[in-house]
């Protein structure tokens, strides 16, 4: 069978094995030359499960990917019914076990083994948790341990390197933490409402925990259920708000099992798609804009939109798409300065009814082609000086005040031409003109 075995009945029918028990059974003698892997879902065990003996590469027991235990989900997370972990070299992870009768939630006694986002629970006379044996190198953190009965988490007869780290120990039990050897490590837990101590050591490392009763370290005392998101309803991480999210020791800095992810939102992308939707806006963009990157692509729909820009506004990038349908907009550009546009291409399509376009200062466009499709019904456009233009299309009026180098390439119908200026050559008229007018020389 594969060295990464599916276990359990959330698979669908693809699972390699019903229960964990059977996937020992068959997987552990194995050699595959690294670890072997048990990718838990659904139910895994109906009862107690013994991982016992030695393994040529060590284990690892894990939920299946998005069903890990998150300190929100400890009924829909992969379940088992109790565990003994007693062969070395292994992990469990994100897993809900709850033992029965005399067995214990997890019975940690493997050497080098780590419990992790895990919740541990029994419903008989056993311990929720334990790590009773002279094994060394022994880890349990970030999970919910609910104890009834005697005690939470125990951890006796240690000798070295042994630590019980960010867990939330709750329940009825009589106590919460129970260590007795100064070996082990008890590190940024939370724990309430057991009625003899919250916390029983008297030789362990003791750094920043919290309980409810006087148990706790120094200022970490007379915290309840109120410290959690949603006690009552099954959600057992620390509020971001409260003082414990920030007060614990080392790399996870928070004491309790799990945070809650504090509000925020940030957003991070290649590419920009602006969609914007809008009866009568007005968009005012002041100080200096700056847009680099490949493609800018803007949709923008409005009825009679006032758009305003001010300052310097620079727009570097290699193509610039920009498709804008309106009634009656008005556009004003008033630099401080200028207004540069510096790309390789760049294509510009307009529709829109009767549109007045003011352009004034300094304006400068630099690039290799230029490609302008306008559309419009009776357009006034009002320029000083024109050197070249095409036009294809009927046009209502045009009036030229300047002076005009050269026109050429009109195909269809002028019904009125007023120039007021110098008009140095025509040609390649194919069309009509109505009437025309020329005041200066020609």
């Amino acid at each position: 069978m594969p060295r990464v075995s599916l276990v359990g009945a959330g698979h669908g029918g693809s699972e390699d094995y019903a229960t964990l028990a059977l996937w020992w059974t068959a997987e552990s003698g194995t050699d595959y030359g690294s670890l072997i892997e048990a990718v838990c879902s659904g139910i895994v065990a109906v009862s107690n499960t013994m991982f016992s003996g030695a393994t040529p590469h060590g284990y690892a027991v894990y939920a299946k990917s998005g069903e890990d235990f998150n300190g929100t989900n400890e009924l829909t997370c992969p379940q088992a019914a109790g565990f003994d972990v007693i062969s070395p070299n292994g992990s469990v992870s994100g897993i809900a076990s709850i033992g029965t009768g005399s067995n214990q939630g997890m019975s940690q006694t493997g050497q080098d083994t780590l419990v992790e986002f895990c919740f541990l629970s029994h419903s008989g006379t056993g311990d929720a948790a334990n790590q009773n044996s002279t094994n060394t190198n022994k880890i349990m953190r970030n999970c919910v341990i609910d104890g009834v009965g005697n005690f939470g988490f125990v951890a006796n007869s240690n000798t070295f390197l042994n630590q019980v780290e960010n867990c939330l120990v709750i329940g009825t039990s009589l106590w919460g933490i129970l260590a007795s050897n100064a070996s082990v490590l008890i590190q940024n837990n939370f724990c309430f409402g057991h009625s003899t101590n919250d916390i029983s050591s008297n030789t362990g490392v003791f750094i920043t925990n919290a309980t409810q009763d006087l148990t706790g370290n120094a200022g970490l005392t007379g915290f309840t259920s109120a410290e959690l998101v949603n006690f009552a309803g099954g959600d057992y991480r620390t509020k971001s708000t409260s003082a414990l999210a920030t007060a614990g020791t080392g790399a996870q800095g928070f004491i309790g099992a799990f945070l809650e992810v504090s509000s925020g939102i940030t957003v991070t992308e290649d590419t920009v798609n602006t969609n914007y939707t809008v009866l009568d806006p007005t968009i005012t963009l002041t100080g200096t804009i700056t847009v680099t990157e490949d493609t800018v692509n803007t949709s923008y729909t409005s009825l009679d939109p006032t758009i305003t820009l001010t300052a310097t506004i620079t727009i570097t990038e290699d193509t610039v798409n920009t498709n804008y349908t309106a009634l009656n907009p008005t556009i004003t550009l008033t630099p401080t300065d200028t207004i540069v546009i510096t790309e390789e291409t760049v294509n510009t399509n307009y529709t829109s009814l009767d549109p007045v376009i003011i352009l004034s200062g300094t304006i400068t466009i630099t690039e290799d082609t230029v490609n302008t499709n306008y559309t419009a019904l009776n357009p006034i456009i009002n320029s000083q000086v024109i050197i070249s233009s095409t036009f294809s299309g009927v046009l209502k009026e045009i009036l030229f005040s300047g002076s005009i180098k050269e026109t050429s390439g009109f195909t269809g119908t002028v019904k009125n031409i007023n120039i007021n200026g110098i008009l140095n050559k025509t040609s390649g008229f194919n069309g009509a003109i109505k009437s025309s007018t020329f005041k200066g020389v020609l």
